[in-house]
């Protein structure tokens, strides 16, 4: 992260707070288009959590790409299970930054 924002930290805080927003958005979109079955959808913001992590130089969890593949195929009994554990992980992420004095990623919440 550092090394992106050239060590400013104002900088960082902006590219966390457009991470947990986005992260945020993208899960609501994701948790909508699974209500009506729409995986096309389910797939496309998945692969858009997966970008913004790669934005911020954190490791996408494996299991967004495995949501994203899996709505891509219609893997309808996949979906509902890997939905609820990007939830899980992005939530747990989003709070842990959002409490954090310092401007620091947590990897280890990325599994």
């Amino acid at each position: 992260m550092h090394e992106i924002t050239g060590g400013d930290t104002e900088f960082e805080r902006e590219l966390i707070d457009t991470f947990v927003a986005s992260g945020d958005k993208c899960l609501r979109e994701i948790l909508e288009a699974l209500r009506t079955s729409d995986f096309d959808t389910v797939g496309k913001r998945a692969h858009a959590l997966k970008g913004a992590s790669a934005n911020i130089h954190a490791h996408a969890s494996p299991r967004r790409v495995d949501l994203e593949f899996a709505a891509r195929s219609n893997s309808l009994r996949e979906i509902g299970s890997l939905v609820q554990e990007v939830k899980e992980s992005l939530q747990a992420v989003n709070a842990q930054l959002r409490e954090s004095d310092e401007v620091a990623i947590p990897f280890a919440l990325y599994r």
